[in-house]
């Protein structure tokens, strides 16, 4: 299979981003490089080209002294190619670098391509900073493809009798024409693009030590042409997939179950009876899930998920003439028969109608269902906005390199469990005058439950129980009692169930080199029954704590927001600089703060809060011994424990970590302060240093 690389200056996308979305989707090249994008900040990736691909773009700043609204390079490559941005490799020049790997009978190439763009009229300070910069970083050994508008029109490009291999340099006399081919000559850099405009001129150029490549005008455009700017088709030898496969395992399908039987099987169990003589929640617990993983067994048939390689959208017709559309273009690039052009171009016209009419079906359907389904409006909000979800194959840490699934889980598995704090901190226990407070026993009714099971989301997934909120809740009435039964002898006891301090864990990328496994912060995915228990228990325990948590903490609490914290500053800061004061402000945040979290320090801040009795024992147990594995694209990980911190993605998570760095508040003495969580802001109105000292002192 072939690696293809389509080339085009666009001259501007801002106004074509629908129609080129439409028409990238109908094609698969591996890789795609703009010229003349025109693009700024406010015109997302996802707008113009869908999520099989990563892009990399350097638009045009401001700052420029040309023209504002033009310039603009980009490189857009295929997730089954390995791929970086060379950074370090770009000129002050509209210029950018990337690398990819080529697999070629079994031996994986590394090879360096560049987008440039050089506007008109073209000076030579311009073009040695772009060739100066290039020779400073590539080497002999380096494979090099060089894509873009030179705008040198005065050389003449032509290739030999055979119609093969580079093309000739002629008429190039002048010192810009000696400059770019001395630069050719110093690196063994061919010109491959024979292509000539509708002036007989060649702007666009294949600069390249790749001889084994092919440069063809495309058949199809992905926009309108620019008649002097041809698009270009270049081909190169065969690739290997790296972004991590999926492990399409099958599993169960609760959207499909016949909730009648189920219901029945679960009405005709007597709970009491089975529960009778349980010495422990624990194994409550275990014959609660036996019970309901029978009844799963016997009436949710299982199916194998499938691997989409296009948008939801798109429908099994349009996806079949895709398929036929690609077929005949292969054919007819082969064989060059006129009849299976004639029938190329019609399957391609059919297929830009009728992506044009899914997409819109789709658009109005989301639109339709709003407010029923607003997960899909955002779900394609954050598509489109360009949210990454893939892993690469080669994920490190450290000097370790993962090239599985299994090893690259069990990565992550090391880099979270690693920030764990095992440095047990004293219990310092300070009389806060919350003596008033008091709260040692919860119990929970069968009406609660139910109606905490109305609420659940039934798009929400599983943990590694697998019972998703979809069958909790079509079977609310029937699990109710049950369910009763569990917790209230959880909270009785103090013993919060094993079962449930299993958490699936899921990397999240934050910012940074994607291959990196520290780039990524952990998200817990827990049990739904566990979620719909620590939901019911963190009502009651945030009613204890909102008069006690500090009123200056915007973060978790009803009626708060990052809105309000951002207010409440910007209102002091305002009226102050009105008054022609100087404001200083120190922001802080800290690393890891959720996972760090000491839990015997924890359980103090709780006792000093008043919590305590079977109710403090219950917390101890919920924070102890939580098991956690992280599960990648169906590959799972070691199992581990969090020697530390509270669970993210829980509901009991920010509310006790609010209670635990709510003390914090105690050291500030001369500063004003806004909490969101853990982000903190001191600041202080600044006549004199003195008051620079006292902030210092606070900040000490």
């Amino acid at each position: 299979m072939a690696v293809s690389i389509y080339y085009q200056n666009v001259r501007g996308l801002r106004t074509k981003t629908e129609d080129v979305f439409k028409n990238i989707l109908i094609n698969n090249y591996d890789v795609i490089v703009f010229t003349e994008t025109w693009l700024n900040s406010n015109v997302a990736n996802r707008e113009f080209i869908d999520k099989r691909y990563i892009v990399y773009r350097r638009d045009r700043l401001c700052s420029d002294n040309s023209k504002k609204d033009g310039g603009g390079v980009l490189i857009a490559v295929s997730r089954c190619i390995s791929s970086s941005r060379l950074a370090n490799w770009e000129s002050d020049s509209e210029d950018i670098w990337i690398s990819i790997d080529v697999k070629t009978i079994n031996v994986v190439t590394k090879i360096h391509i560049c987008a440039v763009y050089l506007p008109p009229p073209v000076n030579l300070e311009r073009l040695t900073c772009f060739l100066d910069h290039t020779n400073d970083n590539i080497e002999k050994t380096d494979h090099i493809i060089i894509l873009g508008d030179f705008n040198l029109s005065f050389i003449e490009w032509s290739r030999d009798s055979h119609n093969s291999g580079p093309c000739n340099a002629s008429n190039c006399n002048s010192q810009l024409g000696l400059s770019l081919t001395d630069f050719m000559a110093l690196n063994n850099l061919s010109q491959m693009n024979d292509i000539h405009n509708v002036d007989g001129k060649i702007l666009d150029l294949v600069l390249t030590n790749y001889f084994s490549l092919e440069v063809t005008k495309s058949d199809y455009s992905i926009t309108k042409i620019d008649q002097k700017h041809p698009p270009l088709l270049i081909t190169m030898p065969e690739q290997t997939p790296h972004f991590l496969k999926p492990n399409l395992t099958p599993r169960y399908n609760f959207f499909k179950a016949n909730y009648g039987i189920i219901l029945e099987n679960l009405n005709n169990i007597n709970w009491l009876e089975e529960f009778k003589d349980c010495k422990n929640v624990n194994v409550m617990t275990s014959i609660f899930f036996r019970i309901l993983n029978e009844i799963v067994d016997n009436n949710v048939t299982k199916t194998r998920p499938k691997n989409r390689k296009y948008p939801p959208w798109f429908s099994s017709a349009l996806i079949k003439i895709i398929a036929e559309k690609e077929n005949m273009r292969k054919k007819y690039a082969k064989h060059r028969n006129p009849r299976d052009r004639l029938v190329y171009e019609l399957l391609r016209e059919r297929s830009k109608k009728l992506i044009s009419q899914c997409l819109q079906y789709y658009k109005r359907q989301i639109e339709t269902n709003i407010y029923k389904n607003p997960k899909c409006f955002w779900h394609f909000i954050k598509e489109r906005r360009g949210n990454e979800t893939t892993i690469p194959v080669e994920m490190t840490y450290g000097n370790e390199i993962a090239k599985s699934g299994t090893h690259t889980a069990n990565l992550f598995a090391d880099n979270f469990s690693s920030v764990f704090s095992t440095t047990i901190l004293p219990d310092t226990y300070n009389n806060l005058g919350h003596e008033s407070l008091h709260l040692s026993s919860i119990k929970i009714s069968e009406k609660e439950i139910v109606q905490a099971i109305k609420k659940l989301d039934i798009f929400k997934g599983a943990g590694l129980d697998e019972i998703p909120p979809i069958f909790i809740k079509r079977c609310g009435s029937a699990l109710a009692l049950p369910l009763s039964l569990i917790f209230n002898r959880s909270l009785n006891d103090g013993v919060f169930p094993v079962l449930w301090k299993k958490a699936k864990i899921v990397p999240i990328f934050k910012k940074g080199d994607r291959k990196d496994v520290k780039n990524y912060r952990p998200i817990s995915i827990l049990s739904c029954v566990s979620k719909l228990f620590e939901s019911l228990v963190c009502l009651i325990i945030t009613r204890h704590l909102d008069s006690v948590i500090s009123e200056n903490q915007h973060g978790f609490r009803k009626g708060r927001s990052v809105l309000t914290n951002l207010v409440s500053f910007t209102s002091y800061l305002s009226k102050e600089i009105d008054s022609g004061q100087q404001v200083d402000a120190v922001y802080m945040d800290f690393s890891s703060a959720f996972d760090k979290v000491c839990h015997s320090r924890l359980l103090c801040r709780l006792r000093e809060y008043g919590v305590d009795g079977s109710l403090l024992k219950w917390f101890e147990s919920y924070l102890a011994k939580r098991l956690q594995v992280v599960v990648l694209n169906g590959y799972v990980s070691r199992e581990y424990f969090a020697e530390s911190g509270v669970p993210q993605g829980s509901h009991l998570g920010p509310v006790l970590f609010s209670a635990f760095i709510n003390d914090i508040t105690l050291s500030i003495h001369n500063c004003r302060y806004s909490l969101f969580a853990d982000d903190l802001k001191l600041f202080r109105t600044v006549n004199s240093s003195m008051d620079i000292d006292l902030i210092q002192s606070d900040l000490s």
